[in-house]
């Protein structure tokens, strides 16, 4: 079975869903702040009216740990980054503390801003100079993602980054299908298309039910 072309993996609407699965915050988690099971998906809209794709926060002050902004977008462009600038700056109102901020690019970064980008000490990623706006600014993109960092099995960040870049509508079109990580994420986005389906389902069925009892 297939996924539609638009509930692909790396589109706005089936990222946003993998993103929150609390197996896949934990692996974003893992990556970034050493930690498991002490972040959960809040509130993504600002107090300015501007909205993140998805924002982590840690369960509890007492943690110590940063907010993580995670951005889904097609193509990282520096008006991209300008936005994602404005993002940061509310969430230090909010949390009284610098964000890491992680974009996932789906297709490309422009010129000038891979200009400006070093590999980073993370694995599959791509870092860009933020010291006056978050803590850490990272960039997971095909070109990020090394060709030693895909063995199988991969690291479960790894497997996340090539499962939103390259889109794949099936699992046999995914790089490295046969790893157990990837198995996860595309399980779930099918898992999240079936959810829809059903519901369409159940909405034509009411439907139904509605128009016979009027015909009666």
């Amino acid at each position: 079975m297939s996924l539609p072309y638009h509930l692909r993996p790396g589109t706005d609407l089936m990222s946003k869903q993998v993103i929150q699965d609390q197996e896949v915050i934990n692996i974003i988690t893992h990556h970034l702040t050493n930690t498991k099971n002490d972040y959960i998906s809040s509130n993504n809209e600002w107090a300015d009216g501007t909205r993140s794709d998805v924002v982590l926060e840690p369960k509890s002050n007492v943690l110590n740990l940063p907010p993580i902004i995670v951005e889904i977008q097609h193509r990282v462009s520096e008006d991209f980054i300008k936005r994602t600038i404005g993002y940061s700056l509310q969430a230090f109102k909010r949390y009284e503390c610098g964000p890491v901020v992680l974009i996932i690019c789906t297709s490309s970064l422009s010129t000038s801003l891979k200009d400006d980008c070093t590999v980073s000490k993370r694995a599959a990623c791509f870092e860009i100079p933020c010291r006056f706006w978050a803590q850490e600014c990272l960039i997971v993109c095909k070109e990020s993602i090394q060709t030693d960092d895909t063995t199988t099995p991969l690291d479960p960040f790894v497997a996340l980054g090539l499962f939103l870049s390259h889109g794949a509508q099936s699992l046999v079109g995914t790089p490295n299908s046969d790893d157990m990580t990837m198995k996860q994420l595309f399980k779930l986005a099918m898992d999240y298309y079936d959810s829809l389906l059903g519901s369409e389902r159940h909405l034509i069925e009411t439907l139904n039910e509605a128009l016979e009892a009027q015909s009666q």
